[in-house]
């Protein structure tokens, strides 16, 4: 009979941090207007997707959007109430064509600024590496609080022939530190027993 509760509460202890969440706050995003317009932005329990409609690039575009092109900068601050987060994986959607590059730097600084870099990844795409893109980030320590900062930057030479970079979804899905959802379990387990 005890060991039967002891798994039930093993069990109920694993489901309800299952429902524990990373929240966003100080979400911003700056740039060109013809390149940012009006994003649209999703956050869940653990990602936070940013898209933008139709930006940087038709063919026959202006010659100063891309000379040089201004970059969108993506910031946003990231708690967990699960305890630390030690990676994210960064998708990046849209397209490219002719010699249109999308490139994204990220950085992951702890809180409060100006805080210890444990992140950083440069990642984008090309007509050779097309989108959609994914790259993992693994942070140097855990951490339940930090500050993300994306720099997006457009590449592209004008000609006659199609050169097009175009960003439409930038997607951040944070994964908590190994084994902490099991710990969490496994604390609230031994606590049960204690008060037995």
């Amino acid at each position: 009979m005890h060991r039967v509760l002891s798994i039930a509460a093993l069990v109920a202890c694993v489901a309800s941090t299952a429902q524990a969440s990373v929240f966003f706050t100080n979400i911003s995003v700056t740039g060109p207007a013809g390149l940012i317009g009006t994003p649209g932005i999703i956050t869940g329990t653990r990602d936070i997707d940013i898209s933008f409609n139709g930006n940087a690039g038709l063919v026959g575009e202006p010659t100063n959007l891309f000379s040089p092109i201004m970059p969108i900068v993506i910031t946003y601050d990231v708690a967990s109430d699960e305890g630390p987060l030690n990676s994210a994986t960064l998708s990046l959607l849209g397209a490219a064509s002719g010699n249109g590059t999308v490139s994204c730097v990220t950085q992951v600084r702890t809180l409060p600024l100006p805080g210890a870099v444990i992140g950083n990844n440069a990642a984008g795409y090309n007509l050779d590496n097309p989108p959609p893109t994914f790259t993992q980030i693994s942070f140097s320590q855990g951490a339940a609080t930090f500050r993300v900062t994306q720099t997006i930057t457009f590449g592209a030479t004008n000609t006659a022939a199609v050169d097009f970079a175009q960003l439409s979804l930038v997607e951040m899905h944070f994964a908590p530190a190994p084994g902490a959802t099991a710990l969490l379990g496994v604390g609230g387990l031994l606590m049960f027993r204690r008060r037995r």
